[in-house]
């Protein structure tokens, strides 16, 4: 047996068809009834008519669907599941200076020799302990053409006099590490005859 029909404003109930009616009420609006399952279409999209809603016969055990303008103008059909978000751009940050450092890249008559890299441009004052990301580029991050050394004396504690041997500031002992590599840091110190090497640690020689 039918649960009774929800009676509509400005409707006559004598003129339902019981296979297919004609609603009038809030849109979304849906029944299900035994061996019969509504489907709620949003007329106000389909046929201009605000506040209507259809009713179709489905096969028994079938979900109702409304199909009405919330559904088919979801956020998937959106401008935001469409368009996305905008993705950083791959390419220059200013023109002629990808890497935005202030130096003209050599590509535009420029003296920047890693444009992908803003640590490499002339006049790059600080040294580095690890090489450019650039492998072109190695530890010359002041574009000289090639990589100079924060230290580049030893220190040489053999052949110092006793005397002296107190008044030697730190370095790295005897011979330099290259770029990026480790070696002996210290200073001098007396021994029972002659000076000797300190070592105070393992450092880093750092480079541009």
């Amino acid at each position: 047996m039918r649960r009774p029909r929800e009676k509509c404003q400005g409707q006559d109930e004598t003129k339902n068809d019981p296979k297919q009616s004609a609603l009038c009420g809030h849109l979304g609006y849906h029944e299900v009834m035994k061996g019969r399952t509504s489907v709620s279409v949003g007329l106000g999209a389909l046929l201009g008519i605000q506040g209507c809603a259809l009713l179709v016969d489905l096969p028994e055990g079938s979900d109702s669907v409304n199909t009405g303008g919330a559904a088919s103008g979801g956020a998937a059909s959106g401008g935001a599941a469409s368009g996305g978000s905008a993705g950083t751009s791959a390419g220059c940050k200013v023109a002629c200076d990808c890497d935005d450092d202030g130096a003209k890249s050599e590509s535009c008559a420029g003296t920047d020799c890693a444009d992908d890299d803003s640590e490499v441009h002339p006049g790059q004052s600080a040294y580095m302990l690890t090489p450019s990301k650039n492998p072109k580029i190695g530890f010359d991050f002041d574009c000289s053409g090639s990589a100079d050394r924060e230290f580049t004396t030893p220190l040489e504690c053999v052949g110092l006099s006793l005397t002296k041997c107190d008044s030697v500031s730190q370095g790295f002992l005897e011979s330099l590490p290259e770029c990026g590599q480790q070696g002996e840091w210290g200073t001098c110190k007396a021994g029972s005859v002659v000076c000797e090497k300190d070592v105070l640690q393992m450092k880093t020689m750092a480079c541009k």
